[in-house]
């Protein structure tokens, strides 16, 4: 059922996008509305027929992950006067690609150590972080495109808003995941290898922002910073779950 409601709203985030850089930008965002509601209605439609969190593996988290980018949008759209909204209906579009086509869409039971308060606020804030931070990451690329025109500065600024914005939802989702590991396995580290791509996310991100003050968004090396950084989180996202590369450690139930 999930992916029946999937399927048109992937078509509609792409129409948007088309729509919404050919100047039709009301059209553009009619479009994504509706499809934001058919992911929306895809993600409450699986929390009750699972009867848990639709968090548990990589269908379910790339299905709500594609919801998360509506709130994104009316941010930096209506929030930071950013007229970037086709990034957030492209992104939405290549989030929810593997939710329709590649993922297993199969029901399976909750494990035990997801069994927990902490679940719902541990994991939504990372969505909501990573969310941001992929827009961001966009925006920086961009940036670095254009660095040798005159256009590039509305981008990198958009880029630094929006992705400091989603720091402290990506710092508050690693404190949770401490405190939540001490309840669960008995001490808040344990060198998993999902904890530490996580780490190595977080500073990357503090790397970024010092570079960002330092040079005050004038170097290139802002833009680059930005997009290594959110290499990282793909790692943790998609590596270390679903490859395997760097050992199944104690995050192995989140694969697909």
């Amino acid at each position: 059922m999930e992916r029946n409601l999937l399927m048109p709203a992937l078509v509609l985030y792409l129409l948007a996008t088309i729509v919404y850089l050919v100047k039709y930008r009301r059209a553009g965002i009619g479009l994504f509305g509706a499809g934001a509601i058919l992911n929306t209605v895809a993600v409450g439609y699986r929390w009750m027929d699972a009867g848990h969190l639709p968090f548990s593996n990589m269908f379910e988290t790339m299905m709500t992950l594609g919801a998360c980018m509506f709130p994104l949008f009316l941010l930096t759209e209506y929030g930071f006067k950013s007229r970037t909204g086709w990034i957030d209906f492209f992104l939405a579009a290549a989030i929810i690609f593997p939710s329709c086509f590649i993922f297993e869409d199969a029901i399976k039971p909750l494990p035990p150590a997801l069994q927990s308060v902490l679940f719902f606020p541990h994991v939504l804030t990372y969505l909501l972080a990573y969310a941001a931070l992929a827009k961001g990451m966009i925006l920086s690329l961009i940036s670095l495109v254009k660095r040798n025109g005159s256009d590039w500065k509305s981008f990198e600024k958009v880029a630094y808003r929006i992705t400091a914005a989603g720091f402290p939802l990506l710092t508050a989702g690693l404190l949770l995941g401490g405190y939540w590991a001490k309840i669960a396995w008995g001490d808040y580290w344990s060198w998993d290898p999902k904890e530490v791509w996580s780490l190595n996310t977080w500073i990357l991100y503090l790397i970024y922002f010092h570079v960002r003050i330092a040079t005050r968004g004038r170097s290139r090396w802002v833009d680059i910073v930005n997009i290594l950084a959110f290499l990282a989180v793909v790692v943790t996202l998609f590596a270390v779950n679903l490859a395997g590369i760097f050992g199944g450690g104690l995050h192995s139930y989140a694969n697909a």
